[in-house]
C-alpha cells in the first residue's frame, strides 16, 4: 500500500481517500497531527473500525435519491472534502492532550468514542469536543473490542428504544442479526425482555443464539416475510432492517396491526412508506438517521463492564490492511465488526 510523505512534521498515519470508488481509492499517508484547540482533546486512538457506514461513505453509495443532496453537501459533491478524507466513525485509545478549558478529562485517561458523520477514527490521533460522544473505556475490554461497541450499539439503541420503543414482553424480528447492527440489537432487545428472532445465515445460527436470540430463521431456506414462518401465526411487534433486505412493503403481512418497521437503511420507497404511514393506517415505516447521547454510550459501557453485553469482532486487521478491511465490508459478510489495531 501506498504510503504518501507530505514532508510536514510531525505527523501521523492516516488512512484516507480523494476520490469515491471502489476499497482500492484509500491508502495509508502521512499527514500532520493535530492539536486539540480551546474544549477539544487529542486521542491517540489504539483501534477502530471498517463499519458498513464508511463503506456506503467512500464509495458514495446512497439508496435514497432524498439523501443524495445532503450526502455531497456533507461529503463533498466531485470528491471528499478536505475533513472528510479519513473515514471511521468509532474508536478507542489514550488521550494523550487536552486543550485550554477542558476539566472532566486528563492527559492518560483510556476512551471510547463514535466520531459520527465528522469520521476521522482511522488515523493514529483524533480531535474531538470534550463534550462529544466519548466515554471512559470499559475496564474489562480490550482497544479493539471497546472500540467496536458505538456504531452498532448507538445505532440499534436509538432505532429500538427511541424510535420503536421496545417494551417487555413484545416480539421483534431482526433482519440482518449477524451484523454490527444485529448483534447489538439482539442483546439490547434481550434486556428489554423482548423474543427475538434473528435472521441471518445458517453458519451463524450459534453466534446469534449465544447473544439471546430465541429463534433463527436461515434466509436461505426460509423467507422470513412469510406469514407461514410465524409462531402460531402470532406477528411482530417490531421488525427491525439492519441491512435494506425486508423493506416495509414486503414486511406488512408478518407486521402486527399496530406494529413499527424500523429501518436503518432507507431508500426511496422508504421514504414514501414512511409518510404514507404517517397519514394512513396503524402500522408505521419508521427511518432517519439515529440520535446519539454521551449517556446513551455512557449506559452501554456501564452493561458492559457488568458483563450484560458482549462485543462481536470479526477480526482485527493493522491499520495499513485498510483495504482489505473495505473489502470485506463491501462483501456483506462481515461478523459483528471488523477491527482496525493501530498498534500492530
Amino acid at each position: 500500500m501506498m504510503l504518501l510523505h507530505t514532508g510536514v512534521n510531525p505527523h501521523m498515519r492516516a488512512a484516507a481517500f480523494h476520490s469515491y470508488g471502489p476499497p482500492q481509492v484509500l491508502s495509508i499517508q502521512e499527514v500532520p497531527d493535530p492539536t486539540p484547540k480551546q474544549g477539544e482533546i487529542r486521542i491517540r486512538v489504539h483501534a477502530s473500525t471498517v463499519s458498513a457506514a464508511d463503506s456506503r461513505l467512500r464509495a458514495l453509495r446512497v439508496d435514497s435519491k432524498v439523501f443524495w443532496l445532503p450526502i455531497r453537501i456533507i461529503m463533498g459533491f466531485r470528491k471528499p472534502r478536505k475533513k472528510r478524507q479519513i473515514l471511521g466513525t468509532e474508536l478507542a485509545g489514550v488521550i494523550d492532550q487536552v486543550g485550554p478549558a477542558v476539566t472532566q478529562w486528563s492527559v492518560g485517561d483510556e476512551v471510547m468514542a463514535s466520531t459520527g458523520l465528522r469520521l476521522g477514527a482511522n488515523a493514529d490521533y483524533a480531535i474531538m469536543k470534550h463534550d462529544a460522544i466519548v466515554v471512559r473505556k470499559p475496564k474489562n475490554l480490550s482497544f479493539e473490542q471497546a472500540a467496536s461497541i458505538p456504531f452498532g450499539a448507538l445505532c440499534s439503541k436509538s432505532f429500538l428504544y427511541n424510535k420503536g420503543n421496545l417494551s417487555e414482553g413484545q416480539r421483534v424480528l431482526i433482519v440482518g442479526a449477524s451484523g454490527a447492527l444485529g448483534c447489538a440489537a439482539i442483546q439490547l432487545a434481550k434486556l428489554r425482555g423482548a423474543h427475538v428472532t434473528a435472521v441471518c445465515s445458517a453458519k451463524n445460527t450459534e453466534l446469534v443464539t449465544s447473544l439471546g436470540a430465541d429463534r433463527v430463521i436461515d434466509y436461505s431456506t426460509q423467507n422470513p416475510m412469510d406469514p407461514s414462518t410465524l409462531i402460531d401465526a402470532i406477528p411482530y411487534d417490531l421488525i427491525y432492517d439492519t441491512v435494506g433486505s425486508a423493506p416495509f412493503g414486503a414486511s406488512r403481512r408478518v407486521l402486527a396491526k399496530d406494529g413499527k418497521h424500523l429501518a436503518a437503511v432507507a431508500d426511496a420507497w422508504g421514504m414514501l412508506w414512511q409518510l404514507r404511514t404517517m397519514l394512513i393506517g396503524s402500522q408505521r415505516a419508521i427511518g432517519g438517521i439515529s440520535s446519539e447521547t454521551q449517556n446513551d454510550l455512557d449506559e452501554i459501557r456501564a452493561l458492559t463492564e457488568d458483563e450484560r453485553y458482549t462485543p462481536v469482532i470479526d477480526r482485527v486487521l493493522p491499520l495499513n490492511q485498510i483495504v482489505e478491511g473495505h473489502e470485506i465490508a463491501d462483501s456483506g459478510r462481515k461478523v459483528g465488526s471488523l477491527v482496525l489495531s493501530h498498534t500492530i
